[in-house]
């Protein structure tokens, strides 16, 4: 549908034409904005970068040569009467902007969106004689012009404003007319193009014209033939100087020659000079390297590297994705010791193929002391492996490596420029490493110029070594194609116990008392595993006179307590504190250093212009800069460096940013600033739904800010409480509704006032408690093994959270406003030791909660307490699915007996991808994991639904049954006066060519009692409407365990007659809408004619009737000539368990 200004001047105004009305609008305002950004953003980058100066420049090509179409008001736009040549774009319309894009600049950006936006325009405002506009038409035509604007860089929240907006008639009639203007003036253009091209007709013509008279005059020219044949004597002598021309010009190329060579030889870093370099890079890191100053704050602190490192704990990634201890590497220069020694052992020599390592921590976790200690090693001969190690901070880039390693390590006098260096490193590539730390650090503006990312993933440099570290949650997608992937997970308690006596060596006794207390107090001992903590818990042993703090968030409140005091103290020795106050001067610097915080991590930035803090904070910028808790950071440029500064650790950033947005909230008079600080921390909108996304993203990005502002509120985060709980209340999918109460869950597990505070955010969750997000969201999916550590507390602070609300509503009394938690989804397949601990609690609020009617628990284990998770009160579905996770055969009985205990049961699922045994467990047999199918059915009156599904059975017993009949359980679905539906199916996994040397077992599985209760069944239940019955018995072989033994399973055979009386109880069962039977009944001629015939006649009441017969008789011949007996059969297929 397009559209045009309507001819007449005053339309009349109906839906139909607001519509258009609002669609004009759309694309005069938004449109022309985004095209007049464009044109301002590239005359920025021109020389010079002023639209008055390349409009006063370009003036003659414009007017005369270039746009000898511009009509007069453009002209006048550009060039008015008054010879007030604009300098900005604003009152360009989008015809004029196009035209200044397209004559003054090179390669705009977006032309193809542009000229979509073009022929949308044109296209629904140049051929239609009305604004009308139907609701079908108006959406499409939103929709397709909206995607062309957030291409272009346009806001699609603000588009989404516009739309809900109203339109002023005569704003929308000034929208037609400028509309109806344009498309004339395209038009104008194009008649004008039409009539150039008949010129250029005319202009061919005239050429052709001319081209009979140029062969006039070459007869004229044949006439002068004979005169220049007189010349050809004096061309002879003009011959010999050419050739010694010929002479010069060949003397010139070998000079030309020699000069090449000359500069190849510059290109190439002089062997003095590679010592230079490598002399330069020993010293910096045996030096600079060598000692750490950890807390600004602390002068006198300054340890040397040697004696207080402390070895960590680090875990390998494997091929299936899970992280292993790894006892042989506690610190960085293990791992290429290892990689030798593996190359060494497979192929004899040194080269490894293992390039790119990545290496992931949390925060204060030892990373960067790690790096500095790698690099420390290199510079006293303890990594010979290679020659040059060039150790980079992320946090400090700002271009190329190439230029980086001269910015951050080599001194201006290096004998070398930067293009020998890289020639050298291109040269020599297996012998050089490179120490990529802190790739989150790297701001984006970085990223946009560096090459580092190529470096990392291998498009650059592809054969150096590369090890680089990086927060768990972050980079993801930038390290994907690491060989190796490493994680630290930090001190062992024994790491710590090392740390801490090394760090008193002077004092053991002090030492002895601290490891002590900290062995009897479960939250630190949780705490010091962090080398960070471990190291400020010390600081503040031995400046609070033997005092500890009690958990994290006071160990950060008394560290900048402490500096801040030490401050004040140093200013003025006298001075007597009382309590925890501090001077006003001071506490507004600590205000604005949280305020630089929270500031500098929303705009990606750790390092702050010491200029810029004096600027904007004025007097109270010296405070900030010499209390203690920033760092003067000068590293960045060993050539040029700048006055920067930085936070000791991006964590106290993080800390100080959440006490800055906890003062706010705190204090009623700045409250509502402080609440604007949070909507932005968590992904809170004032959109009429939750934006599920930007919640997620959020709280990927300011994770540990979030955690920390929690903590630090405690019982005084009820504000922040309540506006989750508003957000709750808002319009919403049930998917956004599951994952957004998943996080107001865990946020409230994570504070300390989380029991008193659920009442708040109760009554508005979503009635399914599920940790979907954490284990399965596609927003996650694939490397969740990368945050296991955070989605681990996660997990345990969500299982808390819902404690609390489950105790909160078990406390309602139900009526039909009553919102409670009805459903929840568990997921196993993460959980830890720690995260068992809060088993207990959640065991609690769930023993008498009569409110939960279904549990689905997904990757169950031998640890996973059912009692706990499948509370025997009014629960009518359960759902057990393990898809990633191996079960044994006694906690599959388990799970069957526990949920025959739970009397309500109207729906149960149980889906096991494989059931084993256990080493040391009994074997089970199948009849009795049948004898309790059975039992559940019997005991459960009122059960409608039951799927059993079984992927892979195995055993390691060859006396094990590994089948039965299905008598008992048919049995008793014979009798239930309930039961709709019943599916039960042992699928085969995988199929292969296999041939076995050896002896063979042969279990008989006897199908006629089966085909007998399976025909009395259809016979006396009137209530079933599906019943699946499938097995993959025919294509089994089953592993004992040794090579040379194997169990093969064949049938007894079963009579026609019996076939034939099933076939009867099936045609006569009206109420089965679902009957298949897979591969358990054998194959003969007259079975297959009953089967058929029952087919042909299939009564009506079926949605599906599929019956499959399998050659028993074949697979078993085949089965007997691989295991070394001739039976003349074929190679056939098998299922292994």
């Amino acid at each position: 549908m397009a559209l045009s200004k309507p001819s007449s001047p005053d339309p009349v105004y109906t839906p139909g034409t607001a519509r258009g009305a609002k669609l004009a609008a759309l694309l005069v305002d938004e449109g022309t904005s985004l095209v007049r950004k464009i044109f301002e953003d590239e005359v920025r980058n021109m020389n010079p970068p002023s639209l008055r100066g390349q409009l006063q420049r370009n003036k003659r090509y414009l007017c005369q040569c270039g746009l000898r179409y511009l009509n007069s008001g453009q002209r006048k736009t550009l060039y008015p009467a008054s010879g007030d040549v604009p300098d900005t774009a604003q009152g360009f319309d989008i015809s004029l902007l196009e035209l200044l894009l397209k004559e003054l600049c090179q390669n705009p950006p977006y032309s193809g969106e542009r000229d979509r936006l073009r022929r949308f325009r044109n296209a629904n405002y140049g051929h239609r004689p009305s604004t009308n506009l139907s609701e079908g038409d108006f959406d499409r035509l939103w929709k397709e012009l909206t995607d062309i604007l957030a291409v272009l860089g346009g806001d699609r929240n603000r588009i989404s404003r516009m739309l809900n907006s109203s339109i002023d008639r005569q704003l929308a009639a000034e929208h037609f007319a400028l509309l109806d203007r344009l498309y004339k003036e395209d038009m104008e253009v194009k008649q004008a193009l039409g009539s150039l091209k008949k010129g250029q007709d005319g202009l061919k013509q005239g050429q052709d014209s001319l081209k009979e008279g140029q062969d006039s005059l070459k007869e004229g020219q044949d006439s002068l033939k004979e005169g220049q044949d007189s010349l050809k004597e004096g061309q002879d002598g003009l011959k010999e100087g050419q050739d010694g021309l010929k002479n010069g010009q060949d003397s010139l190329k070998n000079g030309q020659g020699c000069l090449k060579e000359g500069q190849d030889s510059l290109q190439k870093l002089p062997p003095d000079a590679v010592d230079d370099v490598i002399g330069c890079l020993k010293n910096l890191y045996a030096t600079e390297y060598a000692h750490v100053r950890p807390l600004p704050w602390c002068e006198d602190l300054n340890l040397h590297l040697g004696e207080v490192y402390t070895n960590l704990q680090l875990q390998y990634r494997d091929g299936r994705g899970r992280f292993q201890d790894t006892d042989t590497i506690v610190n960085l220069a293990d791992i290429y010791s290892t990689c030798i020694r593996k190359v060494e052992d497979m192929h004899g020599d040194f080269r490894s193929a293992i390039r790119k390592i990545r290496v992931e921590g949390d925060p204060g976790i030892g990373k960067s002391c790690s790096c500095q200690k790698l690099a420390f090693d290199w510079s006293c001969g303890k990594l010979n492996r290679f020659k040059v190690v060039f150790f980079l901070e992320m946090r400090h880039l700002s271009g190329k490596v190439k230029d980086a390693i001269f910015k951050q390590l080599l001194p201006e006098d290096t004998k070398t420029t930067p293009d020998q260096l890289w020639s050298y490193i291109q040269e020599n590539q297996d012998d050089v490493l490179f120490i990529l730390d802190g790739l989150d650090e790297l701001s984006q503006a970085a990223r946009e110029v560096t090459d580092v990312v190529k470096l990392i993933q291998g498009k650059i440099l592809r054969n150096c070594h590369v090890l680089v570290t990086s927060r768990p949650y972050h980079c993801v997608k930038d390290l994907r194609k690491c060989h190796q992937f490493y994680r630290i997970v930090g001190y062992t308690k024994e790491h710590s116990d090392v740390f801490i006596r090394k760090y008193f060596c002077q004092s053991p006794e002090s030492a002895s008392k601290l490891v002590k207390q900290l062995h009897s107090n479960s939250n630190l001992a949780q705490i010091v595993v962090n080398p960070l903590c471990n190291l400020l818990i010390c600081v503040l042993w031995d400046y609070n006179n033997k005092e500890l703090p009690s958990s994290k968030a006071e160990l950060y409140q008394d560290i900048v307590y402490s500096v801040a005091k030490r401050f004040c103290k140093k200013r003025d020795p006298d001075m007597e504190f009382e309590g925890d106050q501090l001077t006003p001067d001071v506490v507004e610097a600590l205000q604005d250093l949280g305020k630089l915080s929270w500031e500098g991590l929303e705009q990606e930035q750790l390092q702050f212009n010491i200029d810029e803090i004096t600027k904007k904070y004025g007097t109270t910028a010296d405070n900030m800069l010499n209390m203690g808790l920033l760092t003067r950071d000068y590293s960045f440029s060993r050539i040029r460096p700048k006055c920067y500064c930085a936070f000791l650790h991006k964590t106290f950033q993080e800390y100080m940013a959440a006490r800055y947005i906890s003062g706010l909230v705190m204090d009623e008079s700045s409250r509502e600033e402080g609440m604007k600080c949070v909507c932005r921390l968590f992904g809170l909108s004032d959109a009429s739904v939750v934006d599920r996304e930007l919640v997620i993203s959020c709280h990927d990005r300011y994770r540990e800010v979030q955690n920390w502002l929690l903590l630090i509120l405690g019982e005084n985060i009820w504000p922040i409480i309540e506006r989750l709980a508003e957000e709750l209340k808002k319009g919403q999918t049930d998917e956004d509704r599951d994952t957004f109460s998943f996080f107001v869950i865990m946020w409230l597990g994570r504070t300390c006032a989380g029991g008193e505070l659920a009442e708040i955010v109760a009554p508005c969750l979503s009635q399914h408690a599920t940790d979907e997000h954490v284990a399965f969201n596609n927003h996650h999916f694939g490397e969740y093994t990368s945050t296991l550590y955070q989605r681990n507390l996660d997990h345990i602070n969500w299982v808390v959270g819902l404690a609390y609300v489950l105790a909160f509503q078990k406390k309602l009394s139900l009526h039909h406003n009553t919102s409670v938690i009805r459903h929840l989804t568990f997921n196993f397949v993460w959980t830890d030791a720690a995260q068992h601990e809060t088993f207990g609690l959640l065991e609690r609020a769930l023993s008498d909660y009569d409110k939960l009617r279904s549990v689905t628990l997904y990757d169950i284990g031998d640890d996973t307490p059912l009692q706990t998770f499948i509370p025997r009160c009014r629960i009518e579905r359960v759902v057990i699915r393990n898809y990633r996770r191996n079960i044994s055969h006694m906690l599959l009985l388990s799970t069957l007996e526990h949920l025959s205990a739970v009397s309500t049961i109207e729906h149960a699922e149980v889906i096991v991808r494989s059931v084993s045994c256990v080493p040391g467990e009994r074997g089970v047999d199948f009849t009795e994991l049948e004898r309790r199918l059975a039992n559940m059915i019997a005991s459960h009156s009122r059960l409608r639904f039951l799927r059993f599904e079984v992927d892979t059975w195995e055993f390691d017993n060859r006396k094990t049954s590994a089948f039965c009949n299905l008598t008992a359980t048919l049995q008793s679905i014979s009798e239930h006066a309930r039961l709709e539906v019943f599916m039960f199916m042992l699928i085969d996994a995988g199929f292969g060519q296999c041939v076995y040397d050896g002896t063979i077992d042969i279990e008989i599985f006897d199908v006629e009692p089966m085909v007998h209760e399976l025909t009395e069944c259809l016979k006396k239940n009137k209530v079933l409407k599906t019943l699946w019955l499938g097995w993959g018995i025919g294509d089994i072989v089953l592993d004992c365990g040794l090579y040379d033994t194997h169990q093969i399973f064949t049938y007894r055979d079963c009579s026609d007659e019996s076939l034939s009386r099933l076939c009867s109880a099936i045609r006569e069962n009206r109420t089965l809408e679902t009957l298949v039977v897979k591969e358990m009944l054998p194959y003969s001629d007259n079975r297959a004619a009953i089967i058929s015939e029952l087919m042909r006649n299939k009564p009506s009441n079926y949605k599906e009737l599929s019956i499959t017969l399998t050659d028993r008789s074949t697979e078993y011949g085949r089965c007997l000539m691989h295991a070394g007996h001739d039976s003349g059969g074929s190679t056939g297929r098998y299922v292994r368990f």
